[in-house]
């Protein structure tokens, strides 16, 4: 072998059946905090609706939907890559 190639990495089978169990727990996590996150947004577009006349719902409607425009062209999922 010369010093340029790499060296095989070999992880014992637990261990990599213990980084599946985590990553599937995380994952897990992250569905339940979206979810919530969706329940939340569901339960103050209901108040929103009912405590509002239609005039003043569409209103905040339409700010929602520019709000959601601008955090849509904001996200240009650096994330992703840096990841």
């Amino acid at each position: 072998m010369s010093q340029c190639d790499p060296v095989p990495l070999e992880l014992p089978s637990h261990t990599v059946s213990m980084i599946g169990r985590q990553i599937a727990k995380g994952a897990s996590w992250m569905v339940m905090l979206r979810m919530a996150d969706r329940a939340v947004g569901v339960i103050s577009f209901c108040i929103l609706a009912r405590l509002l006349l239609p005039e003043h719902f569409g209103l905040v409607a339409l700010a929602m939907a520019m709000r959601g425009l601008f955090e849509i062209m904001g996200d240009f999922s650096v994330d992703l890559a840096l990841i």
